[in-house]
């Protein structure tokens, strides 16, 4: 077959050689050829006669244009053996590059599972039915365990470490994956036989508390509620009113009742006549509620000599914060520190 070839014009003038054209075409029998020169022509062979183009590789990518030093088969001979013994350089080199990052892979991916195995936190909710879920606002039982973490592998190690550095990161991976799965069908089985009843009968006791706190309330406030007349915001505050009631916080000791309206910023600085009334409530509240130290702040009108005026935030005093859950309902008020 003829093919066209480049040829390198200045090379063949150094040599002596007439090139009169930056291209020849050459008769070329496919048998008599190795078969390493039949690979390199083929990866440049356009439209079957065409070899003036880049060698591209797909691995090495564009590795320049195939030129004969002579316009004959004996400068295609020497340039082919050129471009193969370039390769061959070029893969031994690369092979070396290869074998280095290899050593040093399967070094770092060996230390980290001669390591102890570190643990991770994780997280088992659980429904109300006893089946794990993915996410906590579904949960009615939630633990958290340790379980052993898996090696990380990097990209760069992955890509190197040798297949029995890989089938060891492979062999452990499973173990630890097993462990896991055991360590959380266990926690499971413990959330369900325990944690699940005891949240199911807590459930139930807040649901007869919550009857209980529903059935003492005014009955023409129940008729409203249960005909669309009375708001959240009534009804709310009318069960947090005998929780509230029951703790033993009457409405004259809620700052609330009174109508002033405040902002309330913590505020752990005391005085003793401050500290002792903090204490007199949590004595009277024992566990039932808590009770965290704020000062009240109260916002009024200032009015500049020039008739301007401005809102002034100012300190009206410490009080305490009162806060505690029943029947799923949150109950908050504030009491002066006096």
């Amino acid at each position: 077959m003829r093919i066209l070839f480049a040829v390198d014009q200045k090379e063949a003038l150094r040599r002596g050689i007439d090139a009169p054209s930056s291209t020849v075409q050459l008769e070329v029998n496919p048998a008599e050829l190795p078969q390493e020169h039949r690979d390199l022509i083929a990866m440049i062979l356009k439209d079957g006669h065409d070899a003036t183009g880049s060698v591209w590789s797909p691995e090495r990518g564009l590795l320049g244009q195939l030129k004969l030093p002579t316009p004959d088969l004996d400068g295609l001979t020497e340039v082919l053996n050129k471009w193969i013994e370039e390769k061959q350089k070029r893969d031994a080199e690369e092979a070396e590059i290869a074998e280095k990052n290899r050593r040093r892979a399967d070094e770092q991916v060996r230390a980290k599972l001669d390591m102890p195995s570190e643990t991770v936190r994780y997280t088992v909710k659980l429904n109300e039915h006893g089946h794990e879920v993915n996410h906590a606002f579904k949960a009615a039982v939630v633990r958290t365990i340790d379980v052993p973490d898996i090696p990380n592998v990097s990209p760069w190690e992955g890509q190197y470490i040798s297949p029995s550095i890989r089938a060891e990161v492979d062999r452990v991976t499973r173990d630890i994956e097993q462990t896991r799965e055991r360590l959380i069908a266990e926690t499971v089985a413990e959330m369900q036989a325990h944690d699940l009843p005891q949240w199911l009968a807590k459930q139930e006791a807040e649901k007869a508390d919550y009857e209980s706190l529903v059935a003492r309330l005014p009955q023409g406030l129940r008729e409203r509620r249960e005909a669309g007349y009375a708001s959240d915001e009534e009804w709310d505050a009318a069960l947090q009113d005998l929780i509230l009631t029951d703790l033993g916080v009457d409405q004259d000791d809620r700052i609330e009742s009174h109508g002033e309206e405040y902002g309330w910023d913590f505020d752990r600085e005391l005085t003793d006549d401050e500290f002792e009334a903090l204490k007199r409530w949590r004595e009277k509240l024992g566990d039932r509620a808590d009770i965290s130290p704020y000062r009240a702040i109260q916002t009024r009108q200032d009015e500049y000599d020039y008739g301007d005026t401005v809102e002034v935030d100012v300190d009206a005093g410490k009080v305490g914060r009162i806060e505690t859950e029943r029947a799923g309902i949150t109950a908050r008020c504030h009491v002066w520190l006096a």
